[in-house]
């Protein structure tokens, strides 16, 4: 179906196009209406259409230029392209169903695993006093109080790092949130 629309569409730009001939059922020749082929000899054609696929194509074999049907009319004639892009696109209606392409979850909780015990030799935010250097960091930094529950603080880093990791990099004895 795309290739008899690009065909009446060729046939309709035709009279625009000098010296236009089918030379076969798929292939067409004329003078190039970008570059104008010679202009000493007037009987030069270099521009033809020809199919590939399911739709034709534009080459011009003097100045190179080449391009699908849409964008020849685009550059030849404009109201022949608005009425090629309707033509073109008229068959592909929203009526049509179109499948899913969500997916689909299923309905259920997530599922976490136990606790293994690695914060347990540290502070929780929420648990220690206001005037504490980690609270008035916390809040100098506007972190909400509602996720003071997921931020912990160690007096010596070094040793909580060596409890994780035995051959990680020596760290200093520091506090840190």
């Amino acid at each position: 179906m795309s290739s008899y629309i690009d065909k009446k569409f060729i046939n309709m730009v035709s009279p625009q196009l000098e010296r236009f001939a089918w030379k076969k059922d798929n292939l067409a020749n004329c003078r190039c209406p970008v570059c104008g082929d010679s202009q000493k000899n007037k009987t030069k054609a270099r521009g033809y259409f020809f199919q590939k696929d399911n739709s034709f194509f534009y080459k011009c074999h003097n100045c190179g230029f080449s391009s699908n049907i849409y964008n020849l009319l685009k550059e030849v004639s404009p109201s022949l392209c608005k009425e090629y892009t309707l033509e073109k696109f008229k068959d592909e209606s929203p009526k049509k169903e179109k499948k899913e392409m969500f997916f689909k979850f299923k309905e259920s909780k997530p599922k976490f695993k136990k606790k293994d015990g690695i914060l347990d030799t540290l502070q929780c935010l929420n648990d220690l006093e206001d005037n504490h250097p980690a609270v008035l960091f916390a809040n100098m930094r506007i972190i909400p109080n509602q996720f003071w529950r997921y931020l912990y603080f160690t007096e010596d880093f070094g040793s909580f790092m060596k409890t994780l990791d035995p051959d990680c990099l020596p760290v200093g004895a520091e506090p840190r949130l």
